[in-house]
């Protein structure tokens, strides 16, 4: 199947070329069928990050049940010795069973060394930084698409408990907020990404659906707003006040009205009316989301991964919406009449919103 694919793609270039020109063919089809193996769904990888955590988590307690918490260095020299041979070995190996099972021994590794140091008395600050130095390592010099994912997610904890650590509260607004925008970039600007380096290109699916998931754990944190004594909830265990809860917000929003109107460039909708309808449309749907900052910010998860059409991005942003819905629904301290009286508007705004858009793309494609 895949050699009848780039067949078929070498024929059309061919056909369509100006000059004729030479192809491997041989080296064309390889490398289909190479992309066609890694191109593994997300069911099997996300099953083979949860077998992998599973075994490393057994792994930890079977050496902690024979005493190895007594050697705070040879737990270290371990945990080194775990990351970085399965490192090099999952450049070497490419089947999936071995492939978890090289996985398992890297995140026990990170494990070891983590809870070595800490045996060892070295501050957490110190060891939350050599984590973020080996996660870094590894995800500027590999290219697995697992090991890159996990990399990823240790490098955004460590800075996210560093600035914790150091009690650099006043900062988690911006950090949460730069975590919207680099995720905002990522998906947008593929094209730029990949064509920076083949490393690059190698490791940004796995940088991108990371990126995803941290974005929407932060979601989960952000905070909510008290509808009868107009304060700040405190969801998250990170302080957040008016001004962190403002800055979200305006953030957010500012994001959303800026993929709309890249949206708005790429169909070429340039009539005012049009336009106008279509940002009217979205004020009146995020107006009554900003008592909780994540609905919003679900939304602009869905509408950037709808951009480029990526279909598990949108899966997992649907999802979060509905989540951060019906907590929204659970968490308002008011009648539960109150409360079926804005899911109905709500629902009623949503098919408003979606009745003007297919009536105006319509009206658009027919133009």
């Amino acid at each position: 199947m895949n050699n009848n694919r780039s067949a078929t793609s070498i024929e059309y270039l061919k056909s369509i070329a100006k000059k004729p020109f030479l192809v491997d063919e041989e080296a064309v089809s390889s490398a289909y069928a190479s992309s066609s193996k890694e191109q593994q769904t997300m069911v099997i990888k996300a099953l083979t990050i949860f077998g992998a955590l599973l075994t490393c988590v057994f792994g930890i307690g079977f050496l902690f049940l024979i005493g190895i918490y007594d050697y705070p260095l040879f737990m270290i020299g371990l945990g080194i010795l775990l990351i970085i041979i399965p490192s090099y070995l999952t450049t070497q190996v490419h089947e999936t069973f071995l492939d978890t099972f090289l996985l398992s021994l890297y995140c026990t590794g990170y494990g070891l060394l983590a809870f070595g140091m800490s045996q060892a008395q070295i501050d957490i600050k110190v060891i939350l930084i050599c984590l973020l130095v080996v996660a870094t390592f590894t995800l500027i010099y590999l290219n697995n698409y697992v090991i890159a994912l996990i990399a990823t997610l240790i490098i955004y904890g460590c800075i996210e408990f560093l600035l914790k650590e150091f009690d650099l509260y006043q900062l988690f607004p911006f950090f949460y907020n730069g975590i919207a925008i680099l995720t905002l970039f990522i998906l947008t600007k593929e094209a730029k990404i990949i064509s920076y380096s083949k490393h690059l290109a190698k490791i940004y699916e796995p940088l991108k659906i990371a990126s995803i998931v941290f974005y929407i754990y932060k979601l989960n944190g952000w905070s909510t707003f008290n509808l009868r004594t107009f304060q700040v909830l405190e969801i998250d265990s990170y302080s957040f006040n008016i001004f962190s809860y403002s800055i979200t917000l305006v953030v957010t929003i500012g994001l959303f009205f800026y993929l709309i109107t890249k949206i708005l460039q790429q169909l070429t909708i340039t009539n005012r009316k049009q336009k106008a309808i279509i940002y009217s449309a979205a004020l009146i749907v995020l107006l009554p989301s900003t008592i909780q900052p994540n609905i919003p910010g679900a939304l602009l998860l869905i509408l950037s991964c709808f951009y480029i059409n990526y279909k598990t991005g949108i899966a997992l942003g649907i999802l979060s919406f509905l989540y951060f819905i019906t907590r929204f629904y659970y968490d308002m301290e008011v009648t539960l009449l109150f409360k079926s009286i804005i899911l109905m508007l709500t629902g009623f705004l949503f098919l408003l919103v979606y009745y003007l858009t297919s009536k105006n793309l319509s009206a658009h494609e027919k133009s």
